[in-house]
């Protein structure tokens, strides 16, 4: 999703979205931990998009 995108969800899709890639990164991590994952960058990128969101949450919280 596109940074505008996320910034049309509500506070509760937010946290929603950041607990499903949260759960994505952590397999993700179990994977290469046991050598099966063979894309690293997939985990910096989920780790970025987890960033992304949380920085959108903190903007909201700041306008109210």
């Amino acid at each position: 999703m596109k940074s505008n995108e996320l910034r049309n969800l509500t506070m509760d899709e937010i946290q929603e979205e950041v607990a499903t890639r949260r759960k994505k990164l952590q397999e993700l991590r179990f994977t290469a931990a046991i050598g099966q994952n063979s894309d690293v960058r997939e985990i910096r990128a989920k780790k970025r998009e987890i960033a992304r969101l949380l920085t959108i949450a903190r903007e909201k919280e700041a306008a109210r």
